[in-house]
Order: C-alpha cells, then sequence, then structure tokens
C-alpha cells in the first residue's frame, strides 16, 4: 500500500447480513482514489461460528435479513429465500468464501471487492448456495476469476493456512479496536487503526 493511501480496515464475514448490507459504502470508498481498502475476515461464521442451516435458524437469518434490507436498502430476494434459507443441505459455513477472497487476493488482488460483491450477490440476489469450494468455485469460475480457482484446486492447505492467520489478525483487530460486530471500518493513523464512522468519513471524501 503507497503511503500517500487512505487505508480503511474492513472487518467482516462474507455470510453477514449486514456486511453484504454494507456493499454499496464499500463501493463509493473504492471510488476515492485517495482510499486503499484491506479486507479482514474475522472469522464469525467460520469454524465454531459455523452452522447447520436448521428450519428455525433460517426462519431467524430470513427476519434479520429483511432488516438489512429496510436499513440499507440492499436486496434479499424470494430466490433466496427459496433456493438457499430452504435448503437444509448446505451448512452455513463461511470459510469456503473466505479462501475464496483469499485466493483472489493472491491472483488478482485489484479485483477482492468485484469478487466479495459476486459471491453475496449470487447468494442474496440469485439465490445460489456459496458455502461449499464447488459452489465458490463456480460462481468465481462465472466472473472471470479463473486464476482463482485454480489456486483454490491447487493450493488449498495453503489457503487454509492462509485463512486461519488472517482470521487470527481480525479477531486481534477487532478486539484492539473494542468493536462490538460486524461490519466494523477503520483507518489506520501513523501505523495504529482507530474506529471510524464511515458515513461521516464519505461525506468528507466525497465532498
Amino acid at each position: 500500500m503507497t503511503s500517500d493511501k487512505l487505508t480503511v480496515l474492513y472487518l467482516f464475514d462474507p455470510l453477514c447480513g449486514w456486511c453484504y448490507g454494507s456493499l454499496p459504502k464499500l463501493h463509493r470508498l473504492a471510488a476515492q482514489p485517495v482510499v486503499q481498502i484491506s479486507f479482514l475476515p474475522t472469522g464469525l461464521f467460520c469454524g465454531e461460528g459455523a452452522r447447520p442451516m436448521t428450519p428455525a435458524f433460517a426462519r431467524f437469518a430470513w427476519q434479520n435479513d429483511l432488516r438489512v434490507q429496510v436499513a440499507t436498502g440492499q436486496p434479499f430476494s424470494d430466490a433466496y429465500q427459496s433456493g438457499v434459507l430452504a435448503d437444509g443441505t448446505t451448512p452455513f459455513d463461511s470459510m469456503p468464501l473466505v479462501l475464496a477472497l483469499l485466493a483472489v487476493r493472491q491472483t488478482t488482488p485489484a479485483d477482492e471487492l468485484k469478487a466479495l460483491t459476486a459471491l453475496q450477490q449470487a447468494r442474496y440476489v440469485a439465490g445460489r448456495a456459496n458455502t461449499t469450494l464447488p459452489a465458490v468455485e463456480a460462481i468465481l469460475a462465472g466472473h472471470g476469476f479463473a486464476a482463482a480457482v485454480d489456486l483454490l484446486r491447487d493450493d488449498l492447505p495453503g489457503l487454509l493456512k492462509q485463512a486461519r492467520r488472517s482470521i487470527e489478525e481480525g479477531d486481534a483487530m477487532m478486539d484492539s479496536l473494542r468493536a462490538r460486530g460486524v461490519p466494523t471500518f477503520a483507518i489506520l493513523e501513523r501505523g495504529q487503526p482507530k474506529l471510524i464512522d464511515v458515513d461521516t468519513l464519505l461525506e468528507r471524501l466525497e465532498r
């Protein structure tokens, strides 16, 4: 990252509905020439945070997603409700998504936001499951990320190690910021992270 860039830290989980709701703000930040976004997954729905898609959890998720839709304007489609939440065969586990984003970061690092957008829209708009490796590989391939797909297939053990380190870094950052949940935005000031209100930052940058 160049010294003249404002580094914005984005702490998130790709299966978090509120993180999906923050996509428009991420794109507005990315459109600012002075901004460099650093994506830090927190592993909220990985490992112990993963769970099966039970009917009860699906109902809970849908009600929360409707709140996100009202608050942010981001769409959660009927296809998502019927094709993803009603499918009890796929897990609610964000690790395949974290792995996919790391593979994109290594192969076409400037396209990490593009990949995150494609992976989230596939789930919440198109109603496609995105919590298994074959599913994320298919989504990436459909959006031109062939090199990332090859990396997922060729070096999955290496990516898993990197994912665990990245999640540890994200969790440590959340603790240092005393952040209460995701999405969380911060900036680096003299090398130190500082929580920010993203709306205030965008207002200042877009003047």
